[in-house]
Order: C-alpha cells, then structure tokens, then sequence
C-alpha cells in the first residue's frame, strides 16, 4: 500500500521531503538573505516550533485526557512558525556590517 501511494506522487519523494525542509526553514533563510539582526533569535523560535509541532504530533498517536492541550500546542508551534516568518519579513534595519 505504502508502495503505491510513494509511485503515485508526482515528484521523487526525497524531492518532497527538501522541498518541505526548505519550506519549514523559509523563516531562517529569508532571515539570512536580509541579513537580519535578530536573525538567531528568528531560528530559535523556528526551530522551537518545529520541536513543539512535532512533539505534538507524535503524542496525537498516545490515548490522553489531554488530548486538547496537545492539539493546542500544535496550533501554538504553527503559529510560532508564522510568527518567526512574518518577523523574518518585518525587520526595517539590517546590522551594520
């Protein structure tokens, strides 16, 4: 079945999966392109959300009464992706070189 589903996509699955990598780290790299100032901080609340996204995801598997609060932490770390993504965009002063 896995089989299947991996010959039906139409781009190599490992393609995807830069794709994906690169789309989750947009953030960083726009934040590096720009030269930004808070360009450390940018990553660390990218990489903190993607922690906490999967984190969450993978607990969605396990049988809790805190079902809800595991649900809110995923909304929470994509919300803090888009954040760090709108800060990357926001910043107005480079540092100085």
């Amino acid at each position: 079945m896995t089989s299947e589903i991996v010959d039906s996509l139409p781009v190599h699955p490992m393609l995807l999966i830069a794709l994906l990598i690169a789309l989750y780290f947009l953030p960083v790299i726009i934040a590096a392109i720009r030269n930004m100032r808070h360009a450390v901080a940018i990553s660390v609340l990218n990489v903190a959300a993607g922690v906490v996204f999967i984190t969450g995801f993978f607990l969605l598997g396990i049988p809790t009464p805190a079902r809800g609060s595991i649900e809110i932490a995923i909304g929470l770390s994509i919300g803090g992706w888009v954040a760090a993504l709108v800060w990357s965009c926001m910043e107005l002063h480079p540092k100085t070189k």
